[in-house]
């Protein structure tokens, strides 16, 4: 990958200058190796070296005066390590496991007051990345379906511990009952659980777990016509996403789709 910046403009004091310009340019590799135990299980192990660049926005917004550009801000890179499984203990159910740990390099973090109460992406050091996931999908008639799913997730900056990730829940569940008429015609009751997370790198703000609860329907009209029909957050639950942003309360939407 290489990434070229031929034009970055700055206006301070009315008056427009250039940002420092930098180019990027990365190899990334990846290897994998997958195996079918049985009829009803399969295993892949993986290893990927992998870079993500900073957004321009990263690197040169100030994003409406909340945030300090940084024009020096470099890709972070990491080696990235995988097991999952599956398995079909029934024709009707499917199981997931995944477990995953990544090793960052100058890895980008949102710093939260670097500049008051101003904010800024910066290369903070190294990080680890360790999670696990699974999942059930049942499906034991033809008009019924049932999902569950769990992840986990723990990121730790090893150079700066005091500088928090944020936005992201340590642990979330979710799930969803399906009833089914038909194809395109159904009801689904959809469940989610998110536990608490950090709004800013200091840990001084965290946004509180929460629980939702979502109803969803469609029917199918004549020809290529759908009504779709939506309650969220069916009980009206006073939550935040990002503390001090209380999210939407309950909502009624009503659609008609047409698919051609």
């Amino acid at each position: 990958d290489f990434r070229k910046t031929i034009k970055a403009e700055d206006l301070v004091s009315n008056v427009i200058t250039s940002f420092p310009l930098d180019d990027n340019e990365a190899t990334n590799y990846q290897l994998a190796l997958n195996g079918h135990i049985g009829t009803n299980q399969e295993l892949t192990a993986y290893v990927a070296r992998t870079t993500r660049f900073p957004t321009q926005k990263d690197r040169y917004s100030y994003r409406l005066g909340k945030a300090l550009p940084n024009p020096a801000l470099a890709p972070e890179q990491s080696w990235n390590y995988g097991l999952d499984y599956s398995v079909k203990p029934l024709q009707e159910l499917n199981l997931t496991a995944s477990l995953f740990q990544s090793s960052v390099s100058d890895v980008i973090q949102r710093v939260d007051n670097v500049s008051g109460t101003k904010y800024q992406f910066q290369n903070t050091g190294i990080a680890t990345f360790t999670g696990f996931e699974c999942s059930a999908d049942w499906k034991p008639a033809s008009w019924f379906r049932g999902f569950a799913g769990y992840s986990y997730i723990e990121r730790e900056n090893k150079s700066n511990p005091g500088i928090y990730f944020t936005d992201v829940p340590k642990h979330k569940v979710n799930s969803y009952l399906q009833f089914l008429y038909s194809r395109n015609t159904w009801i689904l009751v959809e469940t989610e659980f998110d536990s608490q997370r950090y709004s800013t790198s200091d840990g001084k703000y965290t946004a509180g777990g929460y629980g939702l609860v979502n109803l969803r329907a469609n029917a199918a009209l004549s020809g290529s016509f759908s009504a779709q029909f939506a309650v969220e957050n069916l009980f009206d639950r006073n939550y935040e996403v990002s503390e001090g942003y209380p999210e939407p309360g309950r909502q009624i939407v009503f659609a008609l789709n047409s698919t051609f």
